[in-house]
């Protein structure tokens, strides 16, 4: 189940990194932007499930069509060993 204390705590930890990476930023508007970015996620995980499997789906076809000829198409074996593409 989600833990909305750690996610807090995760957060908390994005402002500390983004405060070191922009540091002639004030510290206020680093956290107004995180916490802007932040409510855009406040659905549950499974409105994204679709997405990602999109994205997912789509860079495992770009790699079979570089892998496979153009005029052959790709067996059920050669979609099933498609490697999976990072997130």
């Amino acid at each position: 189940m989600h833990d909305p204390g750690w996610e807090q705590a995760a957060v908390e930890h994005v402002v500390d990194r983004l405060q070191e990476r922009y540091e002639g930023v004030p510290t206020e508007i680093v956290e107004t932007v995180v916490r802007r970015a932040h409510a855009e996620f406040d659905g549950p995980i499974r409105d994204f499930v679709p997405l990602l499997v999109e994205k997912a789906a789509r860079g495992r076809l770009d790699e079979l069509q570089r892998r496979v000829a153009v005029d052959s198409a790709p067996t059920d074996r050669a979609l099933v060993q498609a490697p999976p593409v990072p997130a």
